[in-house]
């Protein structure tokens, strides 16, 4: 992360802006559950389908983006 942050302030930008996003690509319900429960609010999919089916799915998660 420090070198993720490092490079933001080479370009000028607010290292405190930086988010990094986890993506659930292919990974199953129960293992993005687990992400949430160690604190992951969100989460990238690509593919609008499986990502629809996902969000469906942790309805009980309403933090969950």
């Amino acid at each position: 992360m420090s070198r993720i942050a490092a490079a933001y302030q080479r370009v000028g930008r607010d290292p405190a802006a930086l988010r990094l996003l986890p993506v659930s690509k292919t990974k199953p319900e129960s293992s993005l559950r687990l992400a949430y429960a160690a604190g992951c609010r969100m989460l990238g999919e690509n593919k609008p389908q499986e990502a629809y089916g996902k969000w469906e799915a942790m309805q009980d998660l309403p933090d969950l983006q």
